[in-house]
């Protein structure tokens, strides 16, 4: 095709609204009525994520969310999975670099119950050995898998080279050396510091009215009690750090990855949006212009394009190819 079609007519789409309340303990609630299936969706979100590892504990935001389904002072985690499954609800936990959270997807017939059951992981995990032992070994193989990919490797480079030694420098899915340090007290330290009512937001969208989503938060999450010590100050993020060019030898890899980075805006930025949009532009897809240049026309890489990742307290621009190593 030598001409892109032309775009067409413009379609006007609506968006159920959010209405929102903060309870008593500091919780922001969000309600988002959309009649139209039997389903409702909740995601608690913890404003506090890979940001907060301990120096050297990278992963440990991840872990902690992670084990929040492997056993309550009530539930073990093998009645946490089946009483899940016999609410036919799926359910989901993880840490990025702002937030860890939890999030469920079920009918709305069965939702309270299901809410129950989140608000049990959140407020009462038990953290036991056995299971971050078995979390570890898990996460260890996963990293094996990942940091033998090229791209994985030039990511994790970048973020060093961008950050140094400041949280967002590390992976938030931690390292090999940094996952075997984590002992059960730092993340049950990281669990009863940043999750607190006052640091969440609980969104409940789908099939269920304000007043029943109010009702239920209030239920649910209503005497979840702050603890006594104030959230810990947001560290400072932003690296003064040399233009530096780094060149990681991955071995027999057949493949070799290029990334270019630069310091991004924070979230919060007001050019947020416009630098979304730049972004989708530059290398946000198979049609943008780093790739139509790079693969399309010239067929050097496998494929080539850019991530704007803005996070609270700062953020990066990067563009990326993979090819072969010959192509590099």
């Amino acid at each position: 095709m030598d001409k892109l079609p032309s775009p067409g007519e413009p379609r006007n789409v609506a968006f159920a609204r959010p209405v929102g309340k903060v309870l008593e303990n500091g919780l922001a609630v969000f309600v988002v009525e959309r009649h139209g299936l039997p389903m409702i969706s909740a995601k608690l979100l913890v404003k506090s994520g890979g940001e907060v590892d301990e120096p050297g504990l990278g992963g440990l935001a991840e872990m902690t969310a992670s084990l929040l389904t492997k056993g309550t002072e009530s539930r073990t985690a093998p009645q946490i999975a089946e009483s899940l499954e016999a609410l036919g609800v799926s359910i989901e936990t993880g840490a990025k670099w702002d937030s860890s959270f939890l999030k469920l997807n079920g009918l709305s017939s069965q939702f309270p119950k299901a809410l129950q059951i989140m608000a049990d992981l959140v407020r009462h995990p038990v953290f036991k050995q056995g299971e971050l032992e078995r979390l570890r070994a898990q996460m260890l193989d996963d990293l094996s898998i990942a940091l033998s990919e090229p791209g994985t490797v030039a990511r994790v480079g970048t973020g060093k080279v961008l950050f140094g030694d400041l949280p967002y420098g590390h992976p938030v899915s931690g390292t090999p050396t940094s996952l075997t340090k984590i002992k059960r007290d730092a993340i049950t330290h990281l669990h009863e510091t940043y999750y607190r009512p006052s640091n969440s937001i609980l969104v409940l969208c789908g099939d269920i009215t304000l007043e029943q989503g109010m009702a239920l938060a209030g239920q649910m999450f209503g005497d979840w009690s702050n603890p006594s010590e104030p959230l810990p100050e947001p560290k400072h993020q932003s690296a003064d750090l040399p233009r530096r060019m780094v060149a990681i030898d991955v071995g027999e890899s057949g493949q070799a990855a290029v990334m270019a980075g630069v310091p991004g805006i924070e979230r919060g930025s007001k050019d947020y949006f416009a630098g979304e949009v730049a972004n989708a532009v530059l290398g946000g897809g198979y049609s943008s212009r780093l790739n139509q240049e790079i693969r399309v026309k010239r067929g050097l890489t496998y494929g080539a394009g850019s991530m704007l990742d803005p996070r609270r307290l700062a953020g990066t621009w990067i563009a990326s190819v993979q090819t072969k190593n010959e192509s590099a």
